[in-house]
């Protein structure tokens, strides 16, 4: 099922019966921010783990919060900037995940998605994490879209989750 338009925003989840066992709902979740399908390769995913997390009323998709200076940023200084706020560096700072899009597969796969406000639109960056040391930040992509129409999105998500996935 697509969940908005991958060529700006957009979730896909196919429950797969054939994957699941002992309570695991398994299937393909994806995350397509500007025509980018991440993960970028295939991979299963625990529907009933996984997104749960993402659907959250606290979740950035549910409650994206608002921060001007950052959504003016360009797309890298940006990314940079919220990734070393969830990530920090120096360890005596607490981790910061108000804009990291909580999605355990994406970024198992090295993938950061982020999500940043500013009153009326939401501004997705996502890109590509290298190196354990010395973070490199690549292919950095970007989509802004209104807000009312991402909780949209998030409130089709959620029932479908509700209905096929929640409550087997």
């Amino acid at each position: 099922m697509v969940f908005g338009n991958p060529n700006q925003v957009a979730f896909i989840v196919n429950r797969v019966r054939e994957w699941e066992s002992n309570g695991f709902i398994n299937g393909l979740f994806s995350v397509y921010i500007d025509g980018q399908q991440y993960p970028t390769e295939l991979r299963t995913t625990t529907l009933n783990s996984d997104l749960p997390h993402l659907l959250l009323e606290t979740s950035p998709l549910s409650r994206p919060e608002n921060n001007f200076e950052l959504f003016l940023l360009e797309a890298s200084i940006a990314f940079r900037k919220l990734y070393f706020m969830a990530f920090p560096a120096d360890e005596t700072f607490e981790n910061d995940y108000r804009y990291l899009v909580p999605a355990q597969e994406i970024l198992d796969s090295g993938i950061c998605i982020f999500v940043i406000a500013n009153g009326q639109d939401v501004r997705f960056l996502s890109g590509e994490v290298k190196g354990l040391e010395n973070e490199e930040f690549i292919n950095i992509r970007e989509a802004v879209i209104e807000k009312a129409k991402l909780l949209s999105i998030v409130n089709a998500l959620r029932s479908f989750y509700l209905e096929h996935i929640f409550n087997i």
